[in-house]
């Protein structure tokens, strides 16, 4: 099979082949339930680096023992509004499904919530947890650490993750304002998907082990990313450590590990917060002005050679529309990549 043949395949069918190989690696049926959603969602927004492709990286981990599939995690209370959460090393989705959900209750009461989360992994698309605070009329907000693969501002060694950040922000008509981004130049999952289907990157977005700017996807990987913004991305990523890592007193630098180092436990942190809009104001005169605010940006003039202005979030919608409909694309690496991990566990694929 060609890297270049591509398939479509209907989310329900993702779905199900991620949810039959996570029972089968041993994880719980409704743990299992929330990673495969959670894989599926990113590929139907278009996010395909933080799809259905990571799962054989996660099968692995669970098959070296390297992700706890037992047991829950342990919440403690510092404040009525903060919590810390030990994720006990489980699946990053597990956890950061839990730290939402906690951190929704406790601004249903307070007003706000926030958890500070150690000992978690990998947490795939940070949208799909951010976005479930939209359903409470809330705000949420996701931050996480990550390997250290960006340099300082003017550096060319790897000492920041790529550290993403999601924020929800409901609205009436128009579709939630939903920012999720890493504070590289562009996520590593999109350089590693690069590498995998033999595509180059654009320059200005990694250096090589030299710290020469560098197209090859390959070199990337084994350099360090780009900060987006210059020394504005450089201090973004710089805080997203300060209020992960070193908040809840977890891993920091060479102490947090990629998800494809199996030398040890991830050793991810996150920091997440729900912010119940009703506590600051009446939720309908917030959704209104949202509205007026998201139109007058559609409406703004245009810069030469634009069609249409996007808000953020809604390249994902217009991509999960179209996907729901025509079904998800596969390239014919990452068919043959799950394929030899459905087979390890004779499951039916392609």
């Amino acid at each position: 099979m060609q890297d270049s043949d591509v398939k479509h395949f209907e989310h329900e069918e993702l779905r199900d082949l991620s949810y039959q190989v996570l029972i089968k690696a041993g994880v719980d049926e409704k743990e299992a339930e929330i990673i495969s959603d959670s894989l599926i969602k990113a590929n139907l927004r278009g996010v395909d680096s933080h799809g259905i492709m990571r799962l054989p990286g996660y099968i692995e981990r669970a098959r070296e023992g390297l992700i706890n599939l037992k047991g829950s995690v342990e919440l403690n209370s510092r404040e009525s509004t903060v919590f810390i959460m030990d994720g006990k090393n489980k699946f990053g989705q597990i956890v950061t499904y839990e730290a939402i959900n906690k951190a929704i209750n406790v601004a249903d009461d307070n007003g706000i919530g926030i958890v500070g989360v150690k000992n978690s992994n990998h947490l795939g698309m940070g949208a799909y947890f951010s976005m479930m605070a939209l359903e409470h009329d809330m705000i949420g907000f996701i931050i996480s650490n990550s390997p250290p693969t960006i340099s300082a501002w003017g550096g060319a060694e790897a000492l920041m993750g790529t550290n993403p950040l999601s924020v929800a922000i409901p609205a009436g008509e128009q579709l939630p304002v939903v920012v999720d981004m890493a504070t590289s130049m562009v996520a590593r999952g999109k350089i590693r998907w690069s590498a995998n289907n033999n595509k180059s990157i654009p320059e200005g977005w990694a250096l090589n082990k030299n710290g020469e700017p560098t197209t090859d996807p390959e070199e990337a990987l084994d350099g360090v990313l780009l900060p987006f913004g210059g020394p504005k991305g450089y201090s973004i990523a710089l805080i997203i450590s300060i209020l992960t890592g070193v908040l809840s007193g977890s891993g920091i630098g060479d102490n947090v590990k990629s998800m494809y180092d199996l030398s040890g436990p991830s050793n991810v942190s996150h920091f997440i917060g729900a912010f119940n809009i009703a506590s600051f104001r009446p939720v309908e005169q917030f959704k209104t002005d949202m509205d007026r605010l998201i139109i007058n940006i559609k409406n703004s003039k245009k810069a030469a050679g634009v069609e249409e202005i996007f808000l953020p979030g809604e390249i994902e919608f217009n991509n999960e529309k179209k996907r729901l409909a025509e079904g998800i694309p596969l390239s014919g690496a990452e068919i043959s990549k799950l394929k030899k991990t459905t087979d390890k566990y004779d499951i039916k694929f392609f």
